[in-house]
């Protein structure tokens, strides 16, 4: 996945609080326009430092986040990433546990189904056996009758 496509996922998972911190610079330049002691110049400072420390939030937010993203992408096996303790915070480590819970539950599953196909496999052999021992057993009996007409009968 190229940089741009996680840009555009962390900023589509993040849009409430984009959306939350720009109505309420918003609502304070409104506040300013109706009331007149407030100075605009030192709101405009105001607003504009604050969106300035929110984008540098928003871009070590960016770098820490995406990081476990990519080592998911990277390394195949979740596995690998929870015994090389590449998940850092504990909400990433919360992620890690619950991916490799579900995979353990899957592997145990194919486990399961992989034991009962070869019971079903082994079931339906020894029923193949059971049935073609006395099918060739009497073929052979019919095979080493002398009269033809009661070889034909039988057949």
């Amino acid at each position: 996945m190229n940089n741009l496509k996680w840009v555009a996922y962390f900023l589509k998972s993040r849009m409430n609080w984009i959306f939350w911190i720009l109505f309420l610079n918003f609502l304070m330049l409104g506040i300013s326009l109706i009331d007149y002691d407030f100075p605009i110049d030192s709101l405009f400072y105001i607003v504009s430092l604050n969106l300035s420390l929110t984008m540098i939030f928003l871009l070590l937010t960016y770098f820490k986040e995406v990081k476990l993203y990519k080592n998911f992408e990277k390394h195949k096996e979740i596995e690998e990433m929870k015994h090389k303790d590449l998940a850092e915070t504990p909400n990433k480590r919360q992620k890690v546990d619950y991916l490799y819970r579900q995979i353990s539950a899957h592997k145990e599953k194919v486990v399961e189904q992989q034991l009962q196909l070869n019971m079903h496999e082994q079931t339906i052999t020894e029923f193949v056996h059971d049935i073609k021992t006395p099918v060739t057993a009497m073929k052979l009996l019919i095979d080493q009758e002398k009269n033809q007409e009661r070889k034909q009968a039988l057949l």
